[in-house]
């Protein structure tokens, strides 16, 4: 599974970089990158102490159990608990389209 996604600082609509996530088998990475539009921006700002102003792809390497993403991307990841329920919501959404698909 892959997955781009384009990020924005708040409610302005600024774009402020793209997210690249790759899932394949048990590999998984994720980098992210600044917009052009935000490098040249007067007022830019590094969103990470770990995500410098520069042009390109940044990787952020996962510690043992710790998160795939710097620091400023995580903290808008669900907690522990949020997770789980995410994770059965899923699972209760799978059981309802196979049913469905069973009595097609």
């Amino acid at each position: 599974m892959k997955r781009n996604i384009q990020v924005f600082l708040a409610e302005e609509d600024t774009p402020l970089g793209e997210l690249r996530y790759d899932h394949q088998g048990q590999r998984e990475n994720a980098a992210f990158a600044y917009s052009h539009t935000w490098l040249e921006n007067g007022e830019r700002f590094s969103v990470d102490p770990a995500l410098p102003l520069v042009s390109g792809f940044q990787f952020h390497a996962r510690r043992s159990q710790g998160t795939l993403f710097h620091g400023a991307i995580a903290d808008t990841e669900p907690d522990g608990w949020g997770r789980k329920v995410i994770l059965r919501n899923h699972a209760k959404l799978r059981k309802t389209a196979k049913a469905q698909g069973e009595k097609k």
